[in-house]
């Protein structure tokens, strides 16, 4: 074989190993009920959560998205997001990879109690 197929054949197995994949996950309009309850809207909000993989082997916890609306609502000082979107992605290395689910949404803070 000829080294430029070599090369060709390396490049192309190298790349079968890396990569990304991004899933859409879920739109919801709050994470929290907020029908007769009034709220100040703070801003953007978003968070996410990783978890990593080695060899295929998972490490730490899962990139649940109940630990990214978390991680949303403790950046954002807020009690709960709306116009909420989910999305995950993975990237592939070589050795290793990552697995992240992403929240984004619109930060807001009740000015009520619930009834």
């Amino acid at each position: 074989m000829k080294t430029p197929t070599r090369f060709g054949l390396a490049a192309l197995a190298l790349a079968a190993f890396l990569g990304c994949l991004r899933v859409p996950g879920g739109i919801a309009p709050s994470s929290t009920p907020t029908e007769g309850r009034s709220y100040q809207v703070l801003g953007d909000a978003f968070g996410k959560s990783t978890q990593l993989f080695v060899l295929g082997i998972p490490t730490g916890s899962a990139a649940l998205t109940q630990d990214a609306l978390a991680d949303a609502r403790v950046k954002s000082g807020g009690d709960a997001p709306i116009e909420v979107t989910v999305e995950a992605y993975v990237k592939n290395y070589i050795l290793f990879s990552t697995m992240t689910t992403e929240v984004r949404g619109k930060a807001i803070k009740f000015t009520s109690p619930a009834k």
